[in-house]
């Protein structure tokens, strides 16, 4: 079983809560340029025009490509309209695997006023790379996580075979971030649809984590929520607060109260 977590605001709890539905966003809207934005590197283009170049006889020399138009072609591949066009159809909503994290709590729960919600997932054999290879009519409302692999290289849009579907692009493209994004220990699901909002299966919640500054109030109506979602929907929430250690600059969860 993998557990994850997503960090968030009072309101955005209490909506995702009721609703069970998430959030996913073009990565095109995120905060760092570099994502889903694969280098074009000039060996692999080479070769990948080579080998569609040699799939036409003389008789179709008008689909075959000149120096110029390689130039114009590579530069368009490198732009980003062609990043646009390129992720239109993807979209991510971004997890972690602590809820522990403190730059995460600050940045996205609303410097803990808000909450941390636990999701799981029972992986099967095989089902992963099910995933991956669903066509976007055969969406799922399973959440599945994906290890964000942190690099100092940047992925490629070709492999230097001219190949897209090698272990170093395709899926890759939306998974691969620049070492200093490491702190916040990321796990995505990825939808290959627009963005939007999207819903899941509730029954993969299984806890909320209450940030230290949540207003009781809100606290109050987020633990209903929960208990209600328990009682009527055969959840498994289960409710944690969340204190500072003493000694070290670290969480910890403890027994919930209002």
């Amino acid at each position: 079983m993998i557990k994850f977590y997503q960090y968030r605001s009072a309101e955005i709890t209490k909506i995702i809560l009721k609703d069970s539905t998430l959030k996913f966003t073009n990565p095109m809207d995120f905060n760092d340029p570099f994502d889903f934005h694969p280098t074009v590197p000039d060996v692999g283009f080479n070769k990948f025009i080579k080998r569609v170049n040699g799939q036409y006889s003389n008789k179709r020399k008008k689909y075959r490509l000149g120096h110029k138009e390689l130039i114009t072609h590579r530069t368009k591949l490198r732009s980003e309209d062609f990043r646009r066009v390129y992720t239109e159809n993807f979209s991510i909503a971004c997890f972690s695997k602590s809820p522990f994290i403190l730059p995460m709590w600050a940045h996205y729960a609303d410097d803990h006023q808000g909450c941390v919600i636990e999701f799981k997932f029972e992986e099967t054999e095989g089902f992963i790379e099910e995933f991956i290879n669903l066509k976007p009519e055969e969406d799922t409302a399973t959440l599945v996580p994906l290890d964000v692999i942190y690099s100092n290289n940047r992925p490629s849009l070709f492999d230097n075979d001219g190949l897209t579907n090698s272990d170093t692009t395709g899926t890759n493209a939306c998974l691969v971030k620049a070492k200093v994004w490491e702190y916040e220990q990321e796990v995505r699901v990825i939808k290959k649809k627009k963005s939007g909002i999207y819903s899941f299966d509730r029954k993969q919640m299984t806890g909320i984590y209450f940030g230290m500054k949540i207003n009781k109030q809100d606290k109050k109506i987020i633990s209903q929520l929960v208990d209600d979602s328990n009682k009527y929907t055969n959840t498994k929430i289960k409710k944690h607060d969340v204190q500072i250690a003493f000694n070290t600059f670290e969480l910890f969860k403890i027994p919930f109260s209002v």
